[in-house]
């Protein structure tokens, strides 16, 4: 009888040991950003035994900056799989858990058997409790600027958080424009509401932040409010996004559209040359235009590629002048024919670089990767050779 009783006592202690000791629960909570301008302070919270009495309770601080909150409670005499409470007692203005809404007081039950660590989100209390109002969205546009912009018309769609239409309007840009601004008056909302701009045409794409969106690509925008250092409200309506034009498409064409802007370009810029030829080269376009004419008038004549110098041996910027011709530079492996010099210290418009066989060595156009002069494709630099006389101006920009 003694030993079953004794076993009967060692069956016990190790139930009670497996199913009553101290545990750790844990609320995890993420501080939902409402648009609306966050009151600092404290929050309450309370934990509840199963049975109903407070078990535990903890203080936390919420402030403008505040994203994420994590409660620990040490609950004695834990029994697994028991189902505790959790409340909000103050300080916040509601908590979701699971999708299921809980304003302050409400008890959100917590099923041990399921995790000890539970995660849920804590709207805080916010000034005015509706935000702030507004009726305005403001877009700028910084055109990311790779070419000759084609003079165009953008047109965007603004959308409310369904998805349904609210406005189209356009902005118009061409070469010369650095900023477009494009407002919309909308029916007033509340700071926190969300939106979606959608471009449609007239450009090849839309950067906000660090993502890139393609035409008919939603771009979800989010309002907000904050104060500044004087305490006075900021409404979060103005955005800044960056637009990709659609550009001119390079053409040695004299009629062709390309031909017509950079004319333009070079006719209002002023530069003049000692012989009735000008060069400009476009580092940003890799590309070196010919021009005929005299300063003020120039007409268009040809376009061709080139590549520049690397990053730690730019291509020098200004204003030159053609004042000597050499036939050929000779290295170990290859060589660059003709040679046009521009400036001291051997900068120079010359071939692409070419093997003895006559192959190319390096043949790359468009790119950064010379100890400073301008590489032409050697066809190319043969008929700048041929046709411009020395003197001829070499303008070089950015």
């Amino acid at each position: 009888m003694k030993k079953i009783f004794g076993l009967l006592v060692l069956a016990l202690t190790l139930f009670v040991t497996a199913f009553a000791y101290a545990e750790e629960l844990t609320a995890e909570m993420s501080v939902i950003d409402t648009g609306a301008i966050v009151i600092d302070g404290e929050a309450d919270f309370a934990l509840y035994a199963p049975s109903g009495e407070v078990v535990s309770t903890a203080k936390a601080v919420i402030g403008r900056d505040t994203t994420e909150l994590s409660l620990k409670f040490d609950i004695a005499d834990y029994i697994s799989g028991g189902i505790y409470s959790f409340s909000a007692l103050s300080g916040v203005e509601e908590l979701d858990y699971i999708g299921v809404k809980y304003a302050v007081g409400d008890k959100i039950p917590l099923n041990t058997a399921d995790a000890m660590s539970f995660r849920m989100a804590l709207t805080p209390v916010c000034v005015p409790p509706t935000g702030v109002r507004t009726d305005k969205l403001t877009f700028r546009f910084h055109l990311q600027k790779k070419g000759i912009v084609t003079a165009s018309n953008a047109k965007f769609y603004l959308c409310d958080r369904n998805g349904t239409l609210m406005q189209v309007k356009s902005i118009a840009f061409d070469n010369s424009t650095d900023v477009a601004e494009l407002s919309f008056t909308v029916p007033q909302y509340y700071t926190g509401e969300k939106f979606y701009l959608i471009p449609v045409e007239g450009a090849d794409g839309v950067s906000y932040y660090d993502k890139e969106y393609l035409i008919h690509s939603p771009i979800e925008i989010g309002t907000y409010a904050s104060l500044d250092e004087q305490g006075a409200t900021v409404i979060g309506n103005s955005f800044d996004l960056g637009l990709t034009p659609e550009y001119v498409t390079i053409d040695s064409a004299p009629d062709s559209e390309y031909a017509r802007l950079v004319e333009a370009q070079m006719n209002a810029s002023g530069i003049d040359s000692r012989t009735n030829y000008l060069i400009w080269i476009s580092k940003k376009d890799f590309s070196v235009n010919v021009f005929k004419g005299s300063q003020g008038v120039w007409d268009f004549v040809t376009c061709f590629s080139c590549s520049i110098g690397k990053p730690t041996t730019p291509t020098i910027e200004g204003v030159f002048e053609y004042f000597a011709y050499q036939d050929i530079w000779k290295y170990a492996d290859y060589y660059c024919a003709p040679i046009m010099r521009f400036a001291p210290k051997g900068y120079a418009m010359h071939s692409t670089l070419v093997r003895y066989n006559g192959t190319p060595y390096d043949g790359r156009l468009g790119m950064k990767i010379s100890h400073g002069c301008v590489r032409i494709a050697p066809e190319n630099i043969r008929w700048l050779a041929d046709n411009m006389p020395l003197h001829t101006r070499v303008y070089i920009t950015a």
